[in-house]
């Protein structure tokens, strides 16, 4: 063979080599590639992952893999096999999109499980696709309802803090209040409690509230007084005297909220409006004429009504212009009232105040940069608000250190101090209350508590078992509650 022909046969060779490498390594992959492309846009995943695999090792048929691969263990609800092969694709496609689609898919799974904690988990790792926000929030909720019915009480409360504008969360807040608070109580001179038969027990200064029977909520106020109101809708007053005519409540019914200033007896009915008697000097009992009535409270010449929609009539005394600022609030959910001004807690978490300037000499107003509040308490010199995280938030003077409670179900402002109690049903008390003069801060071995009241210099405690502690003064016995159990 001539050399000619040599360098003619080698060309041709080199170029059939070339050729077939081109079309093995570059066309024939290309061709699968683009098959596993197709199968993926009509979701045929195993043919796309057959297809791709053919194609080689490069990048984008690895990414191909892992996208096909994920979109079958959603269909087998492996979610965390799904999020790891989308993890693995990287930007193929919408891989991003179909990791959070994996979290998303498993928490709604977990959510119909009963699973809450899992699913606000997930949810919380969709964040960015579709509605998973609102997916936690609604997951939180679901987790509170749940604790609510098994009987873990304070989880329940802090849980529905934590999303109180969600739903009914803050109605809860209250109706969870309002399952145990009715139920012990404290003036200056005697302790209260009211047992699953309807019978009042009583000790310090021999209320006559121990004579009542059928009895659903005790409500004591001032040194020697108690209203309460009976399962039927009725309602009893002792300790009052009856000066003005405000023990006359005999005739009344339908009440499901009842207040008293030692002068004037205020109840609030469940259609919504408020009856009252007693003394009217002011015009604290001129209230016939209210409706749609949610709230009501009163100080020695005021009533105060809070109206569903949000805002507050007044009859009585005006404080000064302290009801024309206060009669302009909106959007108001409760209220809490000491001294010379009241504070409005709001809809949306934050605090108003209104009352007499020299009210403020200690700060008590300083309250504009609070947020998320959901109870407020005012007594004296300060103003104690809790967030729906837990924390506690104080201004005034004398509140005590309160920088390390955290996860707190409950505070009360008192004249120089602070009692809380937590999610663990720990009493806590701090301020001057701390000082302890009367060992009222000898609770350091309490546990459990669902409920505490103040009386004069003395805590009463109500465990989740229905026993009654009490601490502190015991002035006229008013602590000697041994053996005190409200339910078995």
């Amino acid at each position: 063979m001539s050399k000619k022909a040599l360098y003619i046969t080698v060309a041709v060779v080199t170029i059939i080599a070339v050729g077939a490498l081109i079309v093995t390594q570059v066309i024939i992959p290309q061709s699968h590639y683009k098959n596993g492309t197709a199968y993926l846009m009509r979701k045929k995943w195993n043919e796309a992952i057959n297809e791709f695999e053919k194609s080689g090792n490069s990048n984008d048929a690895t990414a191909g893999i892992y996208y096909a691969k994920g979109q079958l263990k959603l269909i087998d609800h492996n979610w965390e096999g799904a999020f790891s092969d989308f993890s693995n694709a990287g930007n193929y496609l919408d891989a991003p999109t179909q990791k959070l689609v994996a979290r998303y898919s498993e928490g709604e799974e977990k959510l119909q499980l009963g699973e809450y904690e899992n699913a606000i988990s997930a949810f919380e790792q969709a964040v960015g696709y579709s509605d998973a926000q609102d997916k936690i929030t609604e997951a939180k909720y679901q987790r509170a309802i749940a604790l609510l019915e098994s009987g873990e009480i304070r989880k329940a409360k802090l849980a529905f803090m934590q999303i109180y504008q969600y739903s009914d969360s803050f109605e809860r807040i209250r109706e969870i209040d309002n399952l145990y608070q009715g139920r012990i109580g404290a003036n200056v001179v005697t302790t209260f409690g009211v047992k699953d038969d309807g019978t009042v027990l009583t000790a310090g200064n021999g209320s006559s509230a121990g004579r009542w029977s059928n009895v659903a909520i005790i409500k004591p106020f001032g040194d020697t007084g108690a209203c309460a109101i009976m399962k039927d809708g009725t309602v009893a007053i002792c300790g009052a005297g009856n000066e003005y005519g405000q023990s006359e409540v005999s005739e009344w019914n339908d009440i499901i909220d009842i207040a008293s200033s030692e002068e004037h007896t205020v109840g609030l009915k469940k259609d919504g409006t408020v009856v009252a008697i007693g003394n009217n000097a002011f015009g604290q009992c001129e209230v016939n004429n209210w409706k749609e009535i949610v709230s009501i409270y009163v100080t020695w010449k005021q009533t105060i009504g809070l109206k569903k929609d949000g805002t507050l009539l007044f009859a009585g005394d005006d404080w000064n212009e302290t009801f024309a600022k206060a009669s302009e609030w909106t959007d108001i959910v409760s209220i809490a009232h000491g001294g010379d001004y009241i504070a409005g807690l709001k809809k949306n978490g934050t605090v108003v105040i209104a009352g007499r300037e020299s009210a403020n000499d200690h700060g008590q107003f300083d309250v504009d940069s609070w947020t998320d509040i959901i109870s407020v308490s005012v007594c004296g010199f300060n103003t104690v608000g809790i967030k729906s995280d837990g924390t506690v938030v104080a201004a005034g003077e004398y509140y005590g250190n309160i920088d390390s409670w955290f996860d707190f179900i409950y505070a009360k402002a008192t004249v120089d101090g602070t009692v809380g109690v937590n999610v663990d049903g720990l009493v806590f008390i701090t301020g001057g209350w701390g000082y302890n003069d009367y060992h009222q801060s000898d609770v350091n071995d309490w546990k459990d508590i669902v409920a505490i009241r103040i009386g004069g210099f003395n805590v009463v405690g109500l465990r989740s078992d229905g026993v009654v502690l009490s601490g502190g003064s015991n002035a006229n016995g008013r602590c000697e509650v041994d053996g005190w159990k409200l339910w078995d």
